[in-house]
């Protein structure tokens, strides 16, 4: 976070007014306020990703048994094909 007081007495030091300093130091506020995200957003965010990884592990999973189960019945029709023809 941004130390407002230690930014202002440095602006001072560097010939700004208080009044310009403080101007300065609030717009520098105000852009990180609404830029840049907090560890609160992160949090959220993470927590979103955490569900939706889950999600996709679940319908990975159901569609690696559906595979499996389809290559069995189709290894099943070929052997029983292949008994057919002899």
């Amino acid at each position: 976070m941004l130390d407002s007081m230690k930014y202002v007495k440095l602006l001072e030091t560097k010939g700004f007014s208080r009044e310009q300093a403080e101007a300065q130091v609030e717009m520098v506020r105000e852009v990180m306020d609404s830029n840049f995200a907090t560890k609160k957003d992160l949090e959220k965010l993470e927590s979103k990703l955490d569900l939706s990884v889950e999600s996709l592990k679940t319908e990975m999973h159901k569609l690696h048994n559906k595979t499996i189960m389809s290559l069995a019945g189709i290894m099943g029709m070929f052997f029983a094909l292949e008994k057919f023809i002899r």
